[in-house]
């Protein structure tokens, strides 16, 4: 089943883009009576990330091997506070019988947030005026990777594949006016052979305290 809703994130890297640290998330629903369904609670796990790890290497060992929850965070259960240029690992907590939503863009912002500039002006300058003149996305390349097999990479088309529970993004800038961006997450709960395509919608943040870059 095919779900989509609100914007999708661009495919194509912004000029410049220098990430200054990986963020790595851990999304997760539990129960809080075991014996009581009736009142869950949902949460993004803050998993401390290696010193040296690339964001290729991280996601494909995240996908192939659980990671230890540390502290829960953000001032809603699923907000991601982003306050430099980064990139952002979403991953679905593999003790929950859920996935993203194979066949969707698993991510999407509620409007299109978009610069008509590199990241930074000089380099505006250098570039030829059909590149600089192109939309780059404030965030960008959700790329999708699988437990087995190869990553999904970013480009027109590009979907979810089945069973995937984590994929990255690239943040490379906030400024006003929409230093807070909403994001849409899909994911599909899956019971034996049927699938519950689900909407994480609308305040789910990723928010920023400041400009960046400067």
């Amino acid at each position: 089943m095919t779900l989509q809703f609100g914007v999708p994130v661009p495919h194509e890297r912004p000029p410049g883009f220098q990430p200054a640290l990986i963020l790595h998330k851990m999304l997760t629903v539990k129960a809080v009576d075991p014996t009581d369904v009736s009142h869950l609670e949902f949460g993004a796990i803050d998993v401390g990330v290696p010193t040296g790890m690339t964001i290729e290497k991280l996601a494909s060992e995240v996908a192939g091997a659980d990671k230890p929850p540390n502290t829960m965070i953000g001032p809603t259960p699923f907000d991601i506070e982003v306050k430099r240029p980064a990139w952002v690992l979403l991953q679905l907590d593999p003790r929950v019988n859920w996935s993203f939503l194979a066949g969707s863009s698993g991510i999407s912002t509620d409007r299109g947030y978009t610069h008509n500039a590199p990241l930074q002006q000089e380099q505006q300058q250098q570039l030829a005026s059909p590149v600089s003149a192109r939309q780059f996305g404030d965030n960008f390349g959700v790329t999708f990777v699988p437990k087995v097999g190869n990553p999904t990479l970013p480009g027109p088309g590009a979907v979810c594949p089945g069973g995937c529970r984590v994929l990255y993004f690239g943040v490379a800038r906030r400024h006003p006016p929409t230093m807070q961006q909403k994001f849409n997450i899909f994911v599909e709960f899956i019971q034996g052979t049927h699938r519950l395509p689900t909407i994480f919608d609308p305040d789910v943040g990723n928010n920023g305290g400041s400009v960046y870059p400067p």
